[in-house]
This record gives structure tokens, C-alpha cells and sequence, in this order.
């Protein structure tokens, strides 16, 4: 860990060299980056779903009509009591499906994003390692230092392959999340369909 620390400073005060990333990691990881902030923000457009469809109230509606009603026998509003109760219930079982959507949506990207952020933190850790253990080398040729390096980079290469292999996951990744969106769509296009 120290390690890690002392060859950070030695980066950043320009007494040492940071391994470049090979590219198509780096792109990646940079892709990684990007990633949460567009699960979040679907999620949240979920939730403003949810938070409109609870806007409107239609069960207070219904119970307002009800105690005209009862206010007044001559004025018959059954029908639109029992219309406006129906719409109530089909709406609160759309917002429970809204929820459900939104709950998978946010444990998929709690999963996923952990995956991914543990892949980069992983990569930088064994970069660092990696440069580390150059640097000592450098400075004394033993067989230890020998063997710190090469189980540095081999390290270092591993994480560099986890990255290209959660990047191949991408498009079922994808699929998804565009499973879960078509589901919400669904589902608000068949309540608004009655």
C-alpha cells in the first residue's frame, strides 16, 4: 500500500513515470467512468414517472365525488365514482409496476457498477504496483526485486483482461437495459390503452 502511495508522489512531483494504459483499456475505462452517471440518470427518469403518476391523485377524486354524492341524493355520480375508482386502481398498479422496473434497474446498476469500478480500481492498483516495483528494481537488481516485478506485471496484465472482458459484456448489458425500458413502456402504453 505504501508502495502505491510513495510511487503516486513520485508521479505527481515528476521523479517518476506512470505506465501508459494500452488503448483500448484506457478507452474503456474511461467508457466505465461514463457509465453510472447514465444508469442514474435513467433511473431517475423512472422515478419522475412514478412521481407523476402519484401526482395526480385520481382516488381523492373519486372520494370527492362520492361526498357530493352523499350530499346530495338527487345528484347520481355512481358511474363516474366507480370510472374514476377504476382508474385509481389501475394507476396504483402501474406505479407498482414503475417501481419494480426501477428496483431492478437500480440493483442491476449497483451490480454492475460495482464490477466495473472494482475492474478500474484493480487496474490502476496493479499499474501502480507495476511501476513501483520497476522503479526498485532500477535502483537494485536483486532476485526479489526480480520477482516483484514480474508478479507486478503479471498482475497488471490480468487486470488489463478483466477490463477487455467485462467490455465484451457491454452489449447483453445493453440488452438489459433496454428490456427493462421496453417493460416500462409496455406497461404505460396498456394503462393508458383502457
Amino acid at each position: 500500500m505504501f508502495g502505491r502511495l510513495k510511487q503516486k508522489v513520485k508521479e505527481k512531483t515528476g521523479r517518476a513515470q506512470a505506465t501508459q494504459l494500452p488503448d483500448d483499456v484506457s478507452q474503456i475505462s474511461e467508457f466505465y467512468k461514463g457509465f453510472p452517471n447514465r444508469l442514474k440518470h435513467l433511473a431517475s427518469g423512472f422515478n419522475d414517472l412514478d412521481s407523476m403518476l402519484k401526482a395526480k391523485h385520481r382516488h381523492e377524486m373519486a372520494e370527492a365525488l362520492s361526498w357530493v354524492s352523499e350530499a346530495n341524493k338527487e345528484l347520481d355520480v355512481k358511474g363516474c365514482v366507480e370510472f374514476h375508482k377504476k382508474r385509481a386502481m389501475q394507476e396504483g398498479e402501474l406505479m407498482g409496476k414503475i417501481s419494480m422496473e426501477t428496483e431492478k434497474l437500480k440493483s442491476y446498476q449497483n451490480q454492475e457498477c460495482k464490477q466495473h469500478s472494482q475492474a478500474v480500481s484493480n487496474l490502476n492498483k496493479w499499474r501502480l504496483n507495476m511501476d513501483s516495483a520497476n522503479g526498485a528494481f532500477e535502483s537494485n537488481q536483486s532476485d526479489q526485486n526480480k520477482l516483484k516485478v514480474d508478479n507486478a506485471t503479471r498482475e497488471y496484465e490480468e487486470a488489463c483482461n478483466r477490463i477487455r472482458e467485462l467490455y465484451k459484456n457491454i452489449p447483453s448489458e445493453e440488452e438489459t437495459h433496454q428490456k427493462i425500458v421496453t417493460t416500462l413502456c409496455q406497461n404505460i402504453a396498456a394503462h393508458y390503452k383502457n
